[in-house]
Parts: C-alpha cells; structure tokens; sequence
C-alpha cells in the first residue's frame, strides 16, 4: 500500500472469507486505499472458500472475471 498513489490500473480483488493465509481484513484495507487515492477497484468476497480454493473455478466467479476483463477491455 506504500506505493498506491491513484494511477493504478483498474483492480479486481477477489477472496474467500475462509482465506487462512491471507486474511480478508488485509483485502479491505487494500481495496480501500486503492478507492481512497481515487484508482478504480472492485472488492469480490466468495463466501465459504479458503485461499487457492477451488471454489474460484465456478461459473460466477469466471463470469466476474470475464465481466471485468471486457469492461476494462472497453474502456
């Protein structure tokens, strides 16, 4: 977060709020001195699932990737 200065490219922060390695405060804190600074970010919390977890390979979380991707694409 030292270097976050508001001219970031866009950012898709995705976790699950079982994540033991990562802790999902750390997330938020991240996510919110992206949007403090003014860069672009969007904060995707999948509930139930740990870090790494498979539960990333489901067809809601490939769309909110996929969906992402063309908007930034578009932009």
């Amino acid at each position: 977060m030292t270097y976050i200065d508001g001219n970031e490219p866009e950012f898709l922060l995705m976790q699950g709020d079982d994540d033991v390695i990562v802790s999902p405060s750390q997330t938020v804190l991240l996510h919110n001195a992206l949007l403090e600074t003014g860069a672009k970010a969007t904060r995707y919390s999948l509930t139930g699932a740990g870090h790494a977890s498979g539960d990333f390979d489901s067809e809601e979380t490939l769309t909110v990737m996929a969906d992402f991707i063309k908007k930034v694409i578009a932009s």
